[in-house]
């Protein structure tokens, strides 16, 4: 597959595209070093100019490679990147429909001489890579089956210590900016990035084994991006949020594993950033775009910072940002809140507890699972949806009967091992019943 996507089929023809790829890197380095005199930087500087020179790698071949493809971005999360020493990867699960075809795109900075990319299915089976001796990998993939694959960017060897890695991820029918969105937005986070660490008199980006230390989405205007909650030790820590040249407001909150607000930018801008001194735990970064031209790519930075920084975010309830048309927040993630494994029972809505319930959430929100229901002796497989905000959808035969159930279930514990809501049975488009549904998760 990686022949068909070579150099003579994809031949660069945008000159803008390379001056802005080439403008980027050097601001990258002529605006750190300006900065540099109040603090000595000059770690700080140098790892940002590799972070710079790797988004701008992905930033040309996934210009060259999309000028035949026309591909647009991948909604539950488009853009990572990581510091990785040489024989070490970092990866992430993505839910991938049948039929549907992908492009994953990496690269390296100017030290990384080999770059892979893996891609698996639910069972660790290959089923796709790039595993050439070169640094700006690709993969393209049309899945025969839906569910979770898991997409790991390997760095191999470079010529000296660790290197900055990126990857970015398009699909067909995926929303449609230019590429160039990537480079927008790296420069407001080099600009950002920088302020911190001067402010904070040091610090890196997170190198957690494994995890990304930067990645983005594509975010409408009134919507957010939130990534899931990962563990983290007891540390001095900051986010930096950025968006491309189209944001105008975005607002960064730092919650923990229970979905509460624990940190929030005081001053929402179009670069938030939040320093704050957190217990060891699991933390989500969740960054809303309260006001763009349009869907607008936005990014996270986590960076660790010395034990002196002084926090600069707020604690409590998060600031509300305003928009020009309120629209209702739309958690974008690639992961349903609602996967696992559930249990629970039916209480009909005048007879008391009247069936049981299982259901096996997937990472794409697809569902299965077995109901019994006596009031309407039913004991039946079922197969269906649920969204991320609760909203669920299956059917079951039973006597030749498809029934359609549909309702909305509601998180009842802050750590989301327990679930309610109330669902209606219907069949030939006439309700048959109505039940109370109480779940939990199990371990």
């Amino acid at each position: 597959m990686r022949r068909f996507f070579n150099d003579s089929i994809f031949p660069i023809h945008s000159k803008t595209l390379v001056s802005s790829v080439a403008a980027f890197a050097a601001l990258t380095i002529s605006v750190t070093a300006a900065r540099s005199q109040t603090v000595n930087l000059t770690t700080q500087r140098a790892a940002l100019t590799q972070v710079g020179h790797a988004l701008s790698r992905v930033v040309v071949k996934a210009k060259k490679v999309n000028e035949k493809l026309g591909y647009g971005f991948y909604e539950g999360g488009c853009v990572f990147g990581t510091k990785l020493r040489p024989g070490t990867s970092a990866s992430e699960p993505f839910s991938l429909q049948a039929g549907q075809t992908y492009v994953f795109i990496g690269g390296g900075d100017k030290t990384a001489r080999n770059v892979d990319i893996v891609l698996r299915d639910a069972g660790g089976r290959v089923v796709s890579q790039d595993i050439e001796a070169d640094a700006a990998p690709f993969v393209y993939f049309q899945p025969k089956k839906s569910g979770r694959y898991t997409v790991s960017l390997a760095f191999k060897s470079g010529w000296k210590g660790p290197a900055f890695c990126a990857m970015t991820v398009l699909r067909k029918g995926g929303t449609a900016l230019p590429i160039e969105r990537i480079v927008e937005a790296a420069i407001r986070m080099d600009y950002a990035t920088y302020d911190t660490f001067q402010g904070a008199g040091g610090g890196q980006i997170t190198q957690a084994p494994g995890s990304w230390g930067l990645y983005g989405a594509v975010v409408r205007q009134g919507h957010a991006f939130t990534r899931p909650a990962k563990r983290f030790s007891a540390a001095n820590r900051g986010v930096v949020g950025v968006g491309d040249r189209s944001v105008r407001t975005l607002n960064l909150a730092l919650l923990d594993g229970s979905g509460k607000t624990v940190a929030w930018s005081p001053v929402p801008g179009a670069t938030p950033k939040i320093t704050q001194k957190i217990a060891a735990g699991a933390y989500a970064v969740r960054l809303t775009n309260g006001a763009s031209n349009g869907p607008a790519l936005v990014m996270a930075v986590l960076l660790d910072l010395p034990a002196r920084t002084q926090p600069t975010s707020a604690s409590g309830v998060a600031i509300e940002v305003p928009t020009p048309t309120p629209t209702p927040v739309t958690i974008v993630s690639n992961d349903s809140p609602y996967e696992g494994n559930w249990t629970g029972t039916l209480t009909d809505d005048t007879k008391g507890v009247d069936g049981d319930f299982r259901m096996k959430v997937a990472l794409d929100g697809t569902l299965s699972g077995h109901i019994t229901y006596r009031t309407l002796r039913v004991a039946a497989k079922f197969k269906g949806t649920i969204a991320a905000d609760g909203k669920v959808r299956f059917t079951f035969t039973q006597k030749k009967q498809e029934t359609v159930v549909e309702g909305t279930l509601e998180f009842s514990d802050n750590g989301h091992h327990r679930s309610e809501g109330r669902i209606n049975f219907s069949a030939n488009e006439a309700v048959t019943g109505t039940a109370q549904l109480f779940l939990s998760r199990e371990e």
